[in-house]
């Protein structure tokens, strides 16, 4: 919780509904964690130790950077999306509906910002799994990380 709301600084009182009933008692935080900490460990474990091709140069690893970090958007943006929208908490399915309250606006911006802010940690984390898988891969060694 103090990863996205303290640190990111996206927490917003007014929107505490959001943040309690969707994020929180739902285990909506250990969920996006798991996602920006596992999806990149598979894409780099696959990248040094089932991609063999033995000539890959240093785009082949931004290739797959890349599409870890595509895949960590797409899955963290409907998860995000399904834990806020299809939450069943009465107080936060009627402020979601009511349009006076902005929470549905808030809510919107609120998924795109999970979203791309695990892409940036789970491109940290590609590339320190990189550091460390590279150490034990027979084709892909050579590579600079």
């Amino acid at each position: 919780m103090d990863l996205y709301e303290g640190l990111f600084g996206i927490g917003v009182a007014r929107y505490q509904l959001i943040f309690d009933h969707a994020l929180y008692y739902s285990n909506g935080y250990v969920h996006l964690g798991l996602i920006f900490i596992l999806t990149p460990l598979l894409f780099t474990a696959l990248f040094y130790f089932v991609y063999t091709y033995p000539y890959s140069k240093y785009w082949y690893w931004l290739i797959a950077l890349a599409v870890c970090a595509v895949l960590v958007f797409a899955i963290t943006y409907q998860h995000t999306l399904n834990l806020i929208f299809t939450n069943t908490h009465p107080e936060l399915r009627a402020a979601i509906s009511d349009p006076s309250t902005g929470y549905r606006n808030f809510a919107s911006q609120l998924v795109m910002q999970l979203s791309i802010i695990n892409i940036f940690l789970s491109i940290g984390l590609f590339a320190i799994y990189s550091l460390v898988f590279k150490q034990f891969s027979k084709s892909q060694g050579h590579l600079p990380i």
